[in-house]
């Protein structure tokens, strides 16, 4: 089975899951248009084929998706995902991340000490750079020990991490350094 693009439309433009036996294999937040949403997929995944219609075992998961971002309780977690084969570091991080709330931020010190490695932050911003789930592996909750933004290569970069964490209730620059 040949790996699928499958849009999801939502209020923030669309999203894009990769989809290959019955579990994401990456996810794209929404690009500032389709057609360089597509061309940047492609370019990732050239293998990957285009599908216009949401498949049946994939609709559970848009829905999911879709309900996030109408700022709705939903369970990003339920949604199958193919964990990263990255260092075992990486995936512990990512373990962790994804047991996150919506709403709940994480200094990337923070994140390295529950994934156990305390001294770890760089690595666990390397890790957010690595992430090919965002959102599904929730990397817009990081934020640096003071409470400001950092790092996030989604199309809008901060922007865009600053209206995820919105749509949570997350208010970052509240937290003291």
């Amino acid at each position: 089975m040949k790996t699928q693009i499958i849009p999801i439309p939502t209020n923030f433009g669309a999203c894009h899951l990769l989809w290959k036996q019955g579990e994401v294999q990456a996810f794209f937040l929404p690009f500032s248009s389709t057609k360089k949403g597509l061309q940047q997929i492609k370019k990732k995944y050239p293998e990957a084929e285009l599908v216009v219609k949401i498949p049946k075992e994939v609709r559970a998961s848009a829905d999911s998706i879709q309900d996030y971002f109408k700022g709705r309780t939903s369970n990003l977690k339920s949604i199958p995902i193919k964990t990263p084969s990255e260092a075992p570091f990486f995936k512990k991080v990512y373990q962790v991340l994804r047991n996150t709330k919506p709403g709940e931020v994480l200094s990337y010190g923070e994140l390295a000490q529950r994934a156990g490695s305390p001294k770890a932050s760089r690595a666990v911003g390397q890790a957010m750079a690595n992430n090919p789930l965002p959102l599904l592996i929730p990397c817009h909750r990081v934020i640096g020990s003071t409470g400001k933004l950092h790092g996030f290569s989604a199309d809008g970069g901060l922007s865009t991490k600053q209206r995820l964490l919105s749509l949570e209730g997350a208010k970052p620059t509240s937290r003291k350094g």
